[in-house]
This record gives structure tokens, C-alpha cells and sequence, in this order.
């Protein structure tokens, strides 16, 4: 065992004894198999999952219960309190979407669980649980003939009346994000549009995230991609400005002045990869809208966003994804020009330290 991974288990397991003191074995397990696995095999079709959403948070009644419990110190993997969800009204319909989507995203973390299985007993040692070192090896030796997910122990469930949905995958980290819009929604003026802005460095998952809000929320998105810079425009001068290779001046004519009006409208696609005008992209009426991409939350766009957010990555994951993505003949290409503009556009107006949400890769 790591001296990483012990810190790790020891900080997961502290946490929730103190605020699960009477947990048992069994529960301690289930723990384990939620950090590494999440919720994907407990999540069908999407009115399956509606269907159990909505005769268990019938059943929720507890109080002041925190919206989210933490499985790990990334706060990737997330544990989402149904009473919580009931008390701030968040609907079935965006809960569920949200779930099965995340559930199939989720990363299968065998080995993490093998190793958080082992080190259980010396845990138990140590006297961080209120059952002994013999509990937990004699519930681990039955359990690993036949290793699944299991219940909470009864005592467990007479204690805490857990209810709750793990989240693992890639919705996880946008949970902050959905609630905020669903509360904002619920209030917001029938002829207005809830519009939400979505900065961010390239390889963050700006679009991936977009993707998902949009299918759980039925609501389009604008893609800053649509206002690559011209050939035309591309002058030093202006490639010297900070964010200056965006078409700010086509967005904020054809976009910006309707991101607060609930009504459809439309504009001109630039193509990348022929350099040139394509379709017109329209976008329907609603009443909420995203805007994703590098350069999104620009000044000189006028956009006039309800909630923003930005998506920060490491270098290292960045790297290993358009490595992925793009090559390694465009990761030069993103290494020397569009990475270094990017920085000084986010350095220049600091729109990491001025969103409603940062989110992390």
C-alpha cells in the first residue's frame, strides 16, 4: 500500500465515521465498491430510473441534510442526497437523465478496489471503525467467495434511512452546475432565457459537458468554434490582443443580443477545416440556453450570462488528451500557439477567478 493511497482511504474512511460512527463491514465494503465502480449497475433504462427516484425520495424525510457527500479528495466521485433533492425541489426528470447518463461514464476502478479491500483490516486496527480488525476480516472472507455490490447493513439503514445516488462518471463534476440552473430555472421569467456561459483551456471538457446539460436539460448550445477568427481578420495586431483570434465582433451581432430573449434565432457557421462560412446554425426557442468554448466569457462578446463557469485542466491531462484527440502533429501545433493564447487571454482577464463555478478535469 501507497503512502498516497493510504492517506487516501484513511481520509475516505474518516469522513464518513465521523458522521457514520455506526457503520458495519458490510457498509464499510459498500463504501469501497461506490468509490471504485459508482452506480452503473444500478441504473437501467431512464424510466427505470425515474420510476425508483420517485418512490424513494416519496419515502425521504430527514432534514438539513448536505446536497453532496465527497467519495474522494478529487471530488470526481459524488454521493447526492435524495432528502436534500426534496427539499430544494430538483426534478425527477433532470435528476434521472443526469444519473443514467453519469452511470454510463462512469470508470471501472478494479484494482483501487482490490487494494482498498486489503487495507480494510488495517484500518480496522487502527481503530477507525467501532468494529475490530476480526469483524472486518470475517464479513471480507465471506464476501470475497462471491465479490458484488451490496445493501447497507441493517443497522446502517435504521440509523442514517440512507437515500441517495452515487455519481462517478462525468456528471459528477457538473452536479453544482445543474443544481444552480434547476433552482434558477424554477424562478426565472417565462419570456426570458436562462443563459449559461462556459469558458475554459482546450482538452477541459468544455463540449463533452455541454453535450450532457444539453441532453439533460432539452436545451441547445452555441459553440464558440462557430466564430473562428477569418483569414481575412487574422492580422498581427489583432492576434496580439488577448482572445483577439476569436469573432467576437460576428458574435456579439448575431448571438449576444438574443441570449436574454426567449425566442429562436440564428447564425452563420465558420468552418474550420475549409476556412471558410458553412450553414447557418439555428437555434430554437427556449428557456435556457448554453454558450461553450474557449473565449466564451470574452468582453468584447457582450455576453450577458446568467451563470457562468470555467473549465481548468492540468497540463499533463491536457496534453494526454489531445495526444488522443488530435495527434501528435496538432499537439505541437496547440503546444506552441493556441495553449500560449489561450493562458494570456485567461491571464489578461482573469476569467478563471471571476465565474459562478470552476470545474476541474
Amino acid at each position: 500500500m501507497t503512502l498516497d493511497f493510504k492517506q487516501e482511504i484513511q481520509s475516505l474512511f474518516l469522513f464518513h465515521t465521523q458522521n457514520y460512527p455506526l457503520m458495519q463491514p458490510q457498509d464499510a465494503v459498500k463504501l469501497c465498491y461506490q468509490r471504485a465502480f459508482g452506480a452503473a449497475h444500478f441504473c437501467g433504462s431512464l424510466e427505470t430510473a425515474k420510476k425508483m427516484l420517485a418512490e424513494e425520495i416519496s419515502d425521504c424525510d430527514c432534514k438539513n441534510i448536505p446536497l453532496f457527500e465527497m467519495l474522494d479528495n478529487k471530488q470526481n466521485r459524488v454521493r447526492l442526497s435524495l432528502c436534500a433533492a426534496k427539499q430544494h425541489n430538483l426534478p425527477l426528470d433532470v435528476l434521472a437523465k443526469a444519473f443514467v447518463l453519469d452511470a454510463k461514464t462512469t470508470p471501472q476502478d478494479a484494482v483501487w478496489f482490490s487494494q482498498a479491500l486489503d487495507a480494510l483490516p488495517q484500518l480496522a486496527q487502527e481503530n477507525l471503525f467501532a468494529f475490530s480488525r476480526n469483524e472486518m476480516e470475517s464479513y471480507l472472507k465471506q464476501y470475497c467467495s462471491n465479490p458484488q455490490a451490496v445493501s447497507h447493513s441493517e443497522i446502517f439503514r435504521n440509523a442514517y434511512q440512507p437515500h441517495y445516488r452515487v455519481f462517478a462518471g462525468q456528471v459528477s463534476r457538473l452536479l453544482p452546475l445543474i443544481v444552480s440552473v434547476c433552482n434558477q430555472l424554477s424562478n426565472f421569467p417565462a419570456q426570458k432565457r436562462l443563459c449559461v456561459g462556459m469558458d475554459g483551456f482546450c482538452a477541459s471538457g468544455k463540449t463533452t459537458a455541454a453535450g450532457f446539460l444539453s441532453e439533460i436539460f432539452n436545451a441547445p448550445v452555441v459553440h464558440m468554434d462557430d466564430f473562428f477568427l477569418p483569414p481575412e481578420l487574422r492580422s498581427r495586431k489583432r492576434l496580439q490582443q488577448a482572445g483577439g483570434n476569436i469573432h467576437y465582433e460576428r458574435f456579439s451581432q448575431q448571438v449576444s443580443p438574443f441570449l436574454q430573449q426567449n425566442k429562436g434565432f440564428s447564425y452563420l457557421v465558420f468552418d474550420c477545416a475549409f476556412m471558410r462560412f458553412g450553414s447557418e446554425r439555428t437555434i430554437p426557442q427556449s428557456n435556457l440556453l448554453f454558450v461553450e468554448g474557449a473565449y466564451a466569457l470574452h468582453p468584447n462578446c457582450m455576453g450577458n450570462y446568467d451563470i457562468t463557469a470555467f473549465f481548468n485542466v492540468s497540463p499533463e491531462i491536457q496534453k494526454s488528451r489531445i495526444l488522443q484527440r488530435n495527434g501528435v502533429d496538432a499537439w505541437n501545433n496547440f503546444r506552441t500557439r493556441w495553449i500560449p493564447m489561450e493562458h494570456a487571454y485567461q491571464d489578461h482577464y482573469h476569467i478563471r477567478e471571476s465565474v459562478d463555478f470552476l470545474i476541474e478535469a
